[in-house]
């Protein structure tokens, strides 16, 4: 039997110093996945290096995390819920 699956996708400004704006792209992906959460979302669709929102694509690679990293740890905790 097929279900219809909600899905979302988030986009967020390049806001703040890049110091601080790891910290705040985390607090609003965590808020946004709350919320999607709270609205029956399925699958959420995050930007790719949205923790780093702003860095110039070609230094991605520089900041990346693997699936044990903290950020990924963050976020899979919230979307268990």
């Amino acid at each position: 039997m097929s279900r219809i699956a909600n899905v979302a996708s988030m986009q967020m400004p390049i806001k703040g110093p890049m110091k601080e704006r790891e910290r705040w792209n985390l607090e609003c992906t965590i808020d946004f996945l709350k919320e999607a959460g709270q609205r029956g979302t399925d699958i959420v669709c995050l930007p790719k290096a949205f923790s780093k929102n702003g860095i110039p694509g070609n230094k991605i690679a520089t900041v990346a995390q693997d699936l044990s990293g903290p950020i990924y740890e963050k976020i899979a905790e919230v979307a268990k819920v």
